[in-house]
């Protein structure tokens, strides 16, 4: 069962998906992807949400309609955690996705609740999107020619 709470366990690519009323997430509006991510990797990874591309890897939050409303709607947030390189939608396919519903408690905190049941509908919502993001892919295969240059 996702996620171990050892970080050092969560290496490979995963897809994770968040249902969240977007008021609930705490901040600004416009950075909700990222508080989300960063609430998410923390409270449940145990690690920070890596956001700037890398060759060792990288986070990616896309970022879903009507994210930044003022009103109590809810939205898909999906993140591609652990990216190092290109996949295909055959890949990314094969990869594990994992399913939260979260909200925000009394306290103020998120509470992040595993929801398998949604996986295959989450799944087949998040296949519109290019893993890792296409401008952030674009970055890293750049770095990687740059390298090979070198």
């Amino acid at each position: 069962m996702f996620p171990p709470r050892n970080a050092t366990q969560v290496t490979n690519p995963v897809r994770v998906c968040i249902r969240i009323c977007v008021t609930d997430v705490p901040g600004d509006p416009l950075d909700r992807t990222a508080t989300l991510g960063r609430v998410f990797c923390s409270k449940i990874l145990d690690r920070p949400f890596q956001p700037l591309p890398g060759l060792l890897g990288y986070d990616h939050g896309h970022i879903p309609p009507s994210f930044d409303s003022s009103n109590p709607v809810s939205a898909w947030f999906i993140y591609d955690l652990n990216v190092t390189s290109e996949l295909g939608k055959e890949q990314l396919n094969d990869i594990p996705h994992y399913v939260f519903l979260a909200s925000q408690q009394r306290t103020g905190e998120l509470e992040f609740i595993p929801r398998e049941m949604w996986i295959e509908k989450a799944r087949e919502r998040a296949k519109i999107y290019t893993w890792g993001g296409r401008q952030e892919q674009d970055e890293l295969r750049e770095m990687r020619n740059s390298c090979q240059r070198a």
